[in-house]
């Protein structure tokens, strides 16, 4: 019995790895291009996991690199697989597309602007570009669905199978003591993810046409995971829609302008919107009274909340400019404009794959031109800064500096110049004499050294230079002729005492003075005449300063100074002191002879 169950798990194991080496075969073949550049992505990887690489920073942007490539040449290989009879040509098409895509994702500056944005077109381009032309919506929706799910289970698969490797190396080490080499485990771990993985899931990909795309409503799957459509998700955005449209009466009947937010709300509503108009496509015969409502009513779900977002972004657009935030929300509002046009025209209507196309084809047009994202925005921005700073700036660095208000406000406008790359455009605003700076050729020019550069700040009144007295140890204190003392700090007094609190008061030398219920006030100004003041802030100069002298009321006080600070008009700011006193004096409102 043991040694039959050991047989059936060995041929488990060897049945699991031998679907694996076939999908990557099959990955291998049918994708050459696509699997050069995903193992020269996996070990690439791998070797900056050993630490085997240069620069960090140029070794991820490499990556980022290849990872575009790929995705693009898979999308070249779909577009002529079956229409291009030579492999070769499909290979040079595919090779041509991750040239392009590659390039312009190592080249692309700044690279955190438009690196994420050519990386979702890329990926987005693989089921868009791969199934144009071909076949009709049901099979672009079950093409995206069955490569989706093979990506997915190919990537669960690897990580189950790392996990089970992960939990033998523990067992091991702390079973038998054999040592485990953390470098080379993680290193596995990253092949794992970044090469075996992506190779089964291209092994996954199904063809652009055939049955292996072919969808079927009456499918298990299809049937246990559709109830999710209709009885959640299509509720949840029918009660969406009725809160934003509540929300456009309420400013329709008010005036009021749309809060900071509304944007990101109304672009969250309408990229679910879309979502679920692509995810219930082929259910049409099936749907439930949610997602059948949805259905017919979608496209106008879309009309007052892309009213609202234009409103919206015209009000900041106005006012502030265009920023790359307000650029996607521009985007997001084109996109839900363009899918409303199409369903004006009756072959568009409905087709999934022009859903899918659109926001695909607004991101890769915003790469580049000046309709892009860099062009419009350091368009928008400079002109605003030349409209209501341009004076300013072309008189900053001759000092004074420049109003709070103006300070935050070309300050924020410079961010927004430094997140699409366009920092040194500033210099055609500024003087002819500081437009050949050399700050203007900095690498990595950044917002506070251009604030800097032009005294933007506002500068700070110059403080009162101060004066200090700090006393070396001294003798012991003298208390003969009187029977109270107490040392007190009268800078920063804290609680007062029970029966004593001295504090400075507004005038230059004189304190506040209240011992019991009786007050008076005691100047220093003859001991502070004879102290030897300097300039620097903790240096002890002499032994402490002691003097006998008079209240205002006529009390005898001994004070002996320990530390003293004055500012630049001899007022008296800090003060650490002991002070002796009569207690008989302070018993009666007039002190006795």
């Amino acid at each position: 019995m043991i040694a039959t169950a050991r047989s059936v798990r060995a041929g488990r194991v060897r049945a699991l790895a031998a679907a694996v080496v076939d999908l990557v075969r099959r990955a291998t073949s049918r994708f050459p291009v696509t699997t050069a550049l995903v193992v020269l992505f996996g070990t690439l990887a791998v070797a900056e996991q050993l630490d085997l690489t240069g620069d960090a920073l140029s070794t991820a942007r490499l990556l980022v690199a290849l990872s575009g490539a790929a995705a693009a040449s898979l999308a070249g290989h779909l577009l002529t697989e079956g229409r291009l009879a030579s492999a070769v040509l499909r290979i040079l098409t595919s090779a041509g597309l991750a040239a392009m895509a590659g390039s312009a994702l190592w080249l692309a500056e700044p690279f955190e602007l438009y690196g994420p944005i050519l990386i979702a077109t890329c990926v987005g381009a693989v089921p868009v570009v791969g199934m144009a032309g071909r076949g009709s919506a049901a099979d672009f929706w079950g093409f995206v669905l069955w490569t989706t799910a093979g990506i997915v289970l190919a990537f669960l698969a690897v990580v189950v199978f790392s996990v089970g490797v992960y939990a033998i190396l523990q067992m091991l080490e702390y079973l038998l003591d054999v040592p485990r080499f953390q470098r080379i485990e993680s290193a596995v771990w990253v092949a794992a993810i970044s090469l075996v993985g992506p190779l089964v899931a291209l092994g996954r990909v199904p063809p652009t046409s055939g049955p292996e795309i072919a969808f079927d409503p009456q499918e298990r799957f299809v049937r246990t995971t559709r109830p999710l459509a209709d009885w959640v998700l299509a509720p949840l955005v029918l009660a969406a829609a009725a809160v934003i449209h509540l929300y456009a009466a309420r400013i329709a009947l008010t005036g009021d302008v749309p809060k900071g937010q509304i944007g990101w709300i109304v672009s969250a509503y309408l990229l679910a919107v879309l979502l679920m108009r692509i995810a219930i496509d082929p259910f049409a015969a099936q749907e439930a009274a949610p997602a059948r409502l949805f259905r017919r009513l979608w496209s106008w779900f879309l009309v007052v909340p892309l009213g609202l977002l234009a409103y919206a972004l015209w009000l900041r657009v106005a006012t502030e400019g265009v920023t790359v935030s307000r650029y996607v929300l521009g985007l997001w509002l084109v996109a839900g404009v363009l899918a409303l046009a199409a369903q004006a025209v009756p072959r568009w209507r409905g087709d999934i794959r022009i859903l899918s196309a659109i926001p695909l084809g607004l991101l890769l047009l915003s790469t580049f031109g000046p309709w892009g994202v860099a062009a419009t925005v350091t368009g928008s921005q400079l002109a605003f800064l030349d409209r209501d700073y341009g004076p300013l700036l072309r008189e900053a660095g001759r000092g004074g500096g420049a109003p709070a208000g103006a300070s935050s406000v070309i300050s924020s406008r410079l961010e927004a110049l430094e997140s699409v790359g366009a920092l040194r455009r500033v210099a055609g605003l500024v003087s002819a004499e500081r437009q050949s700076d050399p700050i203007w050729s900095r690498p990595n020019l950044l917002t506070w050294d251009v604030v800097a550069f032009l005294a933007l700040e506002p500068q700070p009144p110059e403080p009162p230079r101060a004066r200090y007295f700090v006393a070396r140890s001294g003798d012991a204190l003298d208390t003969s002729g009187f029977d109270r003392v107490v040392f007190r700090d009268a800078q920063d007094p804290g609680a007062p005492l029970a029966s004593v609190d001295i504090r400075l008061t507004q005038g230059r030398s004189e304190l506040a003075i209240r011992i019991g219920s009786l007050t008076d006030t005691l100047d220093l100004a003859p001991i502070l005449a004879t102290l030897p003041w300097t300039d620097e802030r903790g240096v002890a100069t002499a032994t402490p300063a002691v003097a006998d002298l008079t209240t205002a009321g006529g009390r005898h006080m001994r004070v002996r100074v320990e530390r003293a600070n004055l500012v630049l008009d001899d007022r008296l700011v800090a003060l650490a002191a002991a002070y002796l006193w009569r207690d008989a004096e302070w018993r009666a409102a007039t002190p006795p002879r």
